[in-house]
């Protein structure tokens, strides 16, 4: 706590954990997503997707769509695997945007690319890239690889 108030992101997140899911202190969605916004407004990722995910789920506050894909973007421009693949199923069904299994599987495909072979996100990532690809023609496929290439290029870390 004395971290977290003195504006460390990182305490401030994990603060933010503790009060989410009620480890060594009452839950508490409200303190969650104040030590998650404060950590997240200093850029740190895992801040800003646990802030989508609270807004997706609509956990302490309401469900609001639109917040849930600014606070994955922000995670998602920092290589975040999880904000890349929760940004998968926004698009995937349609929540705050259009559906489309493209861009859904190209979502996917970064979140695929920033985890590690046998890591859940991976996993979750290539089953759901595999069940979108059996709805897909060969030429909807190509665009969303050639469309993620292109924004791996602008955002990948190195």
């Amino acid at each position: 706590r004395k971290a977290a108030a003195q504006g460390n992101a990182k305490a401030q997140f994990f603060l933010g954990l503790l009060y989410n899911y009620g480890h060594g202190v009452r839950k508490n969605y409200s303190k969650a997503l104040m030590w998650y916004r404060q950590a997240a407004e200093q850029g740190y990722a895992l801040a800003q997707f646990n802030l989508g995910e609270m807004f997706n789920a609509g956990h302490g506050l309401p469900r609001n769509y639109a917040m849930a894909l600014e606070w994955y973007h922000k995670a998602a421009e920092q290589w975040d695997a999880g904000a890349l693949l929760s940004l998968g199923g926004m698009y995937e069904h349609g929540h705050g945007v259009p559906q489309s299994d493209e861009q859904a599987y190209m979502w996917c495909q970064l979140s695929k690319e920033a985890s590690m072979p046998g890591n859940r996100t991976y996993e979750l990532a290539s089953r759901k890239m595999e069940i979108l690809s059996r709805k897909m023609h060969s030429d909807e496929i190509e665009r969303a690889q050639k469309d993620a290439a292109e924004w791996s290029s602008k955002y990948h870390p190195f």
